[in-house]
């Protein structure tokens, strides 16, 4: 899976859940290499099967989360990052998803405030939650998205400067130069989201690009 070799994962996957079909992980893996295929139905019936097993689990309650809103299922996606956060309010990611839900719902103002929760996490972020709000103000979403990458370049924080996640915000900007520039970054770096490319709806601006072509291939999508 993290070797973006999909055949031979699929292969590993079958034979592990052959060998244990009661493991919640294997099912868990087995779901996300379904969703980056672009399987969403049986990436949901794998996690639905890990969840069985281990209901209590954040990990595999907010990988339904990321799957649903990878299939732009998004009032669906934050009800199950809501109940992500039932379970631990702690864990960041799931605000961040919840966050960028609400973006591609285009509700703007929750965008924000979910992200404002995020930033309550840290106590090195949580000063920027006034500083989001005015930029929100001023500038709207797009002074938003743009702070986040400015930001972004000089927090060593990896909520922040993962170039993955730097690359969807550019490319929601439509800003695609730098778009492509992080996602090669991200390729260099191995990074574990580039798997997500095929279905990512943070990436659709970049979609009929030739470039976005050369990247599928890259990670080994024909």
């Amino acid at each position: 899976f993290l070797e973006c070799n999909w055949e031979k994962a699929e292969m590993e996957s079958k034979k592990a859940i052959q060998l244990n079909p009661n493991s919640p992980v294997f099912h868990h893996f087995y779901a996300l290499y379904q969703l980056c295929l672009g399987n969403p139905v049986n990436a949901i019936e794998n996690n639905n099967k890990a969840r069985e097993f281990d209901p209590l689990s954040v990990i595999f309650n907010y990988a339904c989360g990321l799957i649903l809103y990878m299939s732009r299922r998004y009032d669906d996606a934050i009800k199950q990052l809501r109940k992500t956060l039932e379970i631990d309010n702690s864990f960041t990611p799931a605000y961040f998803l919840t966050s960028f839900s609400y973006l591609q719902k285009g509700l703007y103002a929750e965008t924000i405030e979910e992200y404002q929760n995020l930033l309550l996490r840290n106590t090195i972020t949580e000063k920027y939650v006034p500083v989001i709000e005015e930029i929100f103000k001023k500038s709207g979403i797009e002074g938003f998205l743009q702070w986040l990458v400015d930001e972004g370049v000089e927090l060593e924080i990896g909520i922040y400067n993962q170039p993955y996640q730097l690359a969807v915000c550019c490319s929601l900007l439509n800003k695609k130069k730098m778009a492509f520039a992080w996602l090669e970054k991200a390729f260099e770096q191995r990074s574990v989201k580039m798997t997500a490319i095929k279905v990512d709806p943070g990436l659709d601006n970049l979609r009929d690009d030739p470039r976005f072509t050369v990247l599928l291939e890259k990670v080994g999508f024909k």
